[in-house]
């Protein structure tokens, strides 16, 4: 190839050849920016697992509305790539001899092997008859496919153009899956031109570069936030939008709020998956969207408390205000371990001293207490476990405190009764399980408002997490129900006793938090934000300065997103 020198006029082929190679850079810019696909896999829906969001015998829909799938599927690929779809076809039948109109695309993503699925899809006409199909062979993608959250609807043009081209050239086969049909008017005919759907939808979106962020972040042992926003995409009717979210597998799904950010300050190893969803109103029906997730893994304990900026502050509530959140009852269980069978767990005095400090404290705040200090056999632990809650009510606060030794197994965690066996764990301790499940109970069969475990346990850190959104009114802590759990350490951490004055360093600063120093917005109410703070402070610099160790106090929400009220006076 020669080179032009600057005044030299290209010849015309080389002017035809700079006209190719300007084409083919182009075209080259365009491949890069569509989501690069190719066949290697397929997919298979049982068609005895199919059910409507109406009545399945039937089959039919009212025009233009939103409808949903239900269905069973097996999908297999062979050197696929990460994102893969089930891709649907929704025809209409034109005339009676069965000619189809071109196809509506709906797709949903595989997420396993075998799994259940859920597919979105709007019927475009009134009084017509459908043919729903799905392709035998699954969509693979380089980069996921923003239509997946636009609750299945493929939206975009240029999208629904690839996705046909991508069928043109592989396998084409699909698989018809029911004939449905539609009926009445059409709600509102200014959002259907012809057969085309004008999606009646709201999506959601993590703020950019969000997953790399949160990676980053983790690696660097902080804490991860997740922050996202409605689509510019979204319908211009979507009114009164409101976010959910979970940590996949850790917790159930958050109260809805407007909240559009969180931040979970205590994690422990482990495969996660955020998972976001909306729910929001369209000329007054109200609709769900798709979940939208980001995936994580945490290789090494992260934890800090919350920044004090966060908590909420309660200034100026009202009588009226303390009125209308006044609990049942409050109930406080004591459990104080001191001797063991076991002589590899040594004897606990200091226990004695823990359980008065405690006592006292729940006592000003108007608890009532049962104390459990001499047969704490695993049997008598678990039968006091379950008195509180056969005589537990809708609307009470509960606090559960045990002080003795805890143990572990592996991942499993204990807490260690009297006769508790260190050869025969599982079937003598108390298992973190057991107790979970205990808290369930207690939260969705009792109804009870508001539940603390205190664990002053050695081995007590694992599986809990704490998250914060942004601050968040006492109104709604007080409002919603939640169930924390806090222990005296992270996992294979010491819970150090204060010998001068002979009391656990976690119950003492516990206490003292609850006497007042734990205001630290000064409103005259605490919370469980504020006490982990001033307790994760205090504990974690005491043990450092006076014993060289690390002890660091952790809460975890394990139900529910509101917190427990403590009134000063």
């Amino acid at each position: 190839m020669r080179f032009l020198e600057r005044d030299e006029q290209p010849t015309q082929f080389e002017q035809r050849g700079l006209v190719y190679l300007q084409l083919g850079l182009v075209c080259i810019l365009i491949l890069l920016w569509l989501p690069t696909m190719s066949f290697a896999g397929g997919c298979e829906i049982d068609p005895k697992s199919i059910a409507f969001d109406n009545d399945p015998e039937k089959g039919v829909f009212q025009p233009n509305t939103e409808a949903i799938l239900n269905f069973r599927y097996t999908a297999w690929g062979y050197g696929g790539k990460p994102y893969e779809y089930i891709v649907f076809e929704l025809r209409r039948k034109i005339t009676d001899s069965g000619e189809l109109s071109a196809p509506s695309l709906f797709i949903t993503r595989v997420k396993a092997q075998k799994a259940h699925g859920i597919a979105r899809f709007s019927l475009p006409t009134p009084n017509s008859s459908f043919v729903l199909s799905y392709h035998e062979a699954c969509l693979f993608t380089h980069k996921p496919l923003r239509s997946a959250l636009h609750g299945g609807l493929v939206s975009s043009d240029g999208e629904l153009k690839t996705i046909l081209q991508f069928y043109e050239s592989n396998y084409p086969g699909t698989k018809k899956l029911a004939e449905i049909s539609s009926e009445g008017e059409i709600i509102n005919p200014e959002i259907m031109t012809g057969d085309k759907i004008k999606p009646e939808i709201m999506t959601i979106y993590f703020k950019p570069g969000m997953k790399r962020l949160v990676d980053a972040t983790i690696a660097a042992k902080k804490s991860p936030t997740f922050e996202w926003r409605k689509g510019t995409d979204s319908s211009p009717d979507v009114q009164d939008e409101e976010y959910a979210y979970r940590l996949d597998p850790l917790e159930d799904w958050s109260e809805y709020s407007t909240s559009k950010k969180v931040t979970y300050y205590f994690l422990v190893p482990g495969l996660y998956n955020f998972e976001l969803r909306a729910r929001y109103s369209i000329r007054g029906k109200r609709k769900e969207t798709a979940i939208a997730s980001i995936p994580m893994q945490v290789k090494e304990v992260i934890s800090s408390p919350p920044p004090i900026k966060t908590l909420p502050k309660g200034e100026g509530l009202s009588p009226q205000f303390w009125e209308a959140n006044r609990y049942q009852q409050s109930k406080a269980l004591l459990i104080g371990v001191t001797q063991y069978d076991d002589q590899s767990f040594r004897p606990l005095p200091y226990v004695k001293k823990d359980m008065e400090l405690v006592s006292g404290v729940f006592a000003r705040h108007g608890f009532s207490i049962e104390k459990l200090e001499n047969n704490t056999t695993k049997k008598r632990i678990k039968e006091a476990f379950q008195e509180l809650l056969d005589h537990a009510m809708r609307g009470d606060r509960v606090i559960v405190y045990f002080s003795g030794h805890g143990t572990s197994l592996g991942a499993s965690n204990f807490l260690v009764s009297t006769d508790c066996n260190s050869a025969r764990k599982n079937e003598t301790c108390i298992g973190y399980d057991w107790v979970k499940s205990w808290i369930d109970s207690l939260m969705v069969k009792k109804g009870v408002k508001h539940l603390l475990v205190v664990l002053d346990a050695c081995h007590a850190g694992l599986g809990l997490y704490s998250k914060s959104s942004r601050p968040t009114p006492l109104e709604a802590l007080a409002k919603y129900p939640g169930a924390h759990m806090m222990t005296a350490g992270l996992m294979e951490q010491n819970a150090n006793i204060d010998t001068q004055v002979g009391v656990s360093i976690f119950t003492q600063k516990l206490v003292a938090g609850l006497e007042g120093q734990a205001d630290l917005t000064k409103d005259k109410v605490i919370t469980l934000s504020e006490l982990l703070v001033y307790v994760q402070d205090k504990v974690s610099q005491y043990v450092f300065q006076n014993f060289n160790e690390s002890q660091v106090p952790v809460m975890g929400k394990v139900k529910g997103a509101g917190e427990m009220l403590f009134r000063l006076p």
